[in-house]
């Protein structure tokens, strides 16, 4: 049984999310990940209807291409992430298995779908689609933020140079 059916899903994904003004230093808090050449930054956000989010990012030193960025909902008294989006780099190949089509080293958007978490054992959000809308870490940032439900307050102030600090990893 589904956690989140698909019109639930979008729900969330669209509920109004404050970015904090302090978001830009925030998520340019790097760690060395898993192993020496991935960094992690990740921040939690209240939405509107009270619901918890957590943003995570995640990109490789060496190639570019490799990156990631997800939007997951924490559920109330649990702390297992539940992934809503995940914006990806062109760094490899994805199969949606239930549909049986490649995306072949393409920037792609995955999003959580009922049928995904009814019928298979695997990531909720494994279903994915190719878009041109990006091309790296930093303009997938600002197509995440347009298209997450995120509000950027009046006082924020936008990076000239990108979301993303390179040089401080």
């Amino acid at each position: 049984m589904a956690q989140y059916t698909d019109k639930e899903i979008d729900k969330l994904i669209n509920e109004k999310k404050i970015l904090p003004n302090d978001f830009v230093r925030r998520i340019n808090n790097f760690k060395k990940g898993n192993n020496s050449k991935t960094m992690t930054s990740s921040i939690e956000i209240k939405g509107k209807q009270n619901n918890t989010f957590k943003i995570i990012i995640r990109y490789n030193t060496i190639d570019k291409e490799n990156f990631s960025i997800i939007l997951g909902i924490i559920k109330e008294n649990e702390h297992k992430l539940f992934r809503l989006l995940r914006y990806d780099g062109s760094d490899r190949e994805h199969t949606n298995t239930l549909e049986g089509n490649t995306i072949s080293y393409e920037c792609h958007i995955h999003k959580a779908t009922e049928r995904y978490q009814e019928e298979l054992n695997i990531d909720e959000e494994y279903y994915a689609e190719s878009t041109t809308h990006y091309n790296d870490l930093n303009s997938a940032l600002t197509c995440f933020i347009k298209n997450g439900g995120f509000i950027i307050s009046k006082n924020q102030q936008l990076p000239l140079m990108g979301w993303i600090n390179y040089e401080n990893t």
